[in-house]
């Protein structure tokens, strides 16, 4: 009874992770594939993301451009005051400088501290710009990011962009290693989900990706043996939401190997991850290694933007799963970005601090607190703020509405 029951439960978890929900449906639809471009482009623009002495100032700026997004997309410095959802950055040496990794932590409702970690490195070979490698990772965690962002999830997510991969994975050793490891008790993580090179290729056909278990065909893949199976089932899972949720395309099931998720899997974490299964137009053959890696030719113009957009997708597909995401009523992304694009004038400010939103916006509530988080001034419906009784400084201001809530700091005089 006790056999014939399990075969039952194994059944039933099969049925359930295989049926797509309309309402993580309607979200994945949300990504774009003009927030895809974008971001890859803004982030080529910068150059050679490289974290040695010739390009660190590139580096830097590419850490800056992406923590300016998650701003935009309303998370919080932890520097500027405790939020539930913060940005934050953890340093370390790499090439005998200063690096940091960018750390955007989402707070789940039920499982607080227990994390869904998505990564993936936004550092490029000394060689070139990067825009598959990994431009298009990043783009897409972006992406997860901003839809997700006013969405509840049962487990906590952490968006992590990690720097010196091309190094050695040098960012992600040391998060593991002075972060996950060295929190009271350890950090409980559920998954992590690695998202590098899913750019394709763009004289060839893009219609399947590879979904990555640990020692998924029995070959040694990590250090660790005990967390195989598990590996195993949640990429499954993964293969299953990106046949759902993609739009058109098909995961395939493959190896981890050589990218953020093994200093994890190396811990014992449990690990899948995503990578670009580009094949040939005429024979149908798998297009591997790319022409383009970690070379100067790795632009866009030899990536499939397309592609990236359905892969996005089917991560946002998945990670609602992963994270147990609420299944209310999804946001309109243009009642997001009608929201975000608020502004404050004049900036800095004297007696008067005046708020400039779009026209549709008539219901919202506004509140100034100071750097320490401490609620100062809260509004309703008024565009312009009495601010005479604020002493010189920077403050940050909360503008929430029905559909969004969204910080920006600004400066009185």
């Amino acid at each position: 009874m006790k056999k014939l029951l399990l075969s039952f439960s194994l059944l039933f978890a099969s049925f359930c992770f295989s049926q797509a929900n309309a309402t993580y449906q309607t979200r994945a639809n949300l990504v774009t594939e003009t927030n895809i471009t974008q971001h890859v482009t803004d982030l080529v623009a910068i150059g050679i993301r490289h974290g040695d002495a010739t390009n660190l100032t590139r580096n830097r700026a590419a850490r800056d451009l992406i923590i300016q997004k998650y701003k935009d997309f309303g998370y919080i410095d932890n520097d500027a005051q405790p939020a539930i959802d913060e940005i934050s950055t953890q340093t370390f040496t790499a090439n005998s400088q200063s690096l940091q990794n960018i750390i955007v932590t989402k707070k789940g409702t039920t499982y607080p501290n227990e994390y869904v970690i998505v990564c993936g490195h936004f550092d490029s070979v000394a060689a070139g710009v990067g825009a598959n490698d990994n431009g298009s990772g990043v783009a897409t965690i972006l992406e997860l990011a901003r839809i997700l962002k006013n969405v509840p999830t049962e487990y906590s997510i952490k968006f992590i962009n990690f720097n010196a991969e091309e190094d050695g994975l040098l960012g992600s050793k040391a998060y593991v290693t002075n972060v996950v490891n060295s929190t009271t008790p350890k950090m409980k993580i559920r998954l992590v989900l690695n998202i590098d090179m899913i750019g394709g290729i763009a004289s060839q056909n893009n219609n399947t990706v590879f979904c990555e278990a640990d020692n998924y065909n029995g070959t040694t893949t990590g250090t660790k043996t005990t967390n195989d199976a598990a590996s195993l089932t949640f990429t499954n899972q993964l293969k299953t939401y990106i046949d759902n949720y993609s739009g058109g395309l098909t995961g395939m099931m493959s190896n981890a190997y050589s990218s953020d998720y093994m200093p994890f899997e190396n811990n014992s974490e449990i690990i899948t991850g995503l990578y670009e299964r580009p094949t040939n137009k005429t024979s149908g053959a798998v297009v591997d290694p790319n022409p383009y890696y970690h070379k100067s030719t790795d632009i866009i113009t030899n990536m499939s933007l397309p592609y990236v957009t359905k892969i996005a997708k089917g991560v946002v597909g998945a990670v609602q799963h992963f994270a147990v995401a609420s299944t209310s009523t999804t946001l309109a992304v243009s009642d997001i970005d009608k929201t975000k694009d608020f502004e404050f004038f004049p900036n800095p400010a004297k007696e008067t601090l005046n708020i400039s939103l779009d026209p549709s916006i008539t219901d919202f509530s506004f509140e100034i607190s100071d750097l320490n988080g401490r609620k100062i001034l809260t509004t309703k419906n008024q565009k312009q703020i009495n601010t005479s009784q604020l002493k010189p400084g920077i403050y940050i201001g909360t503008l929430e509405t029905e559909k969004a809530t969204v910080n920006k700091k600004f400066i009185i005089q």
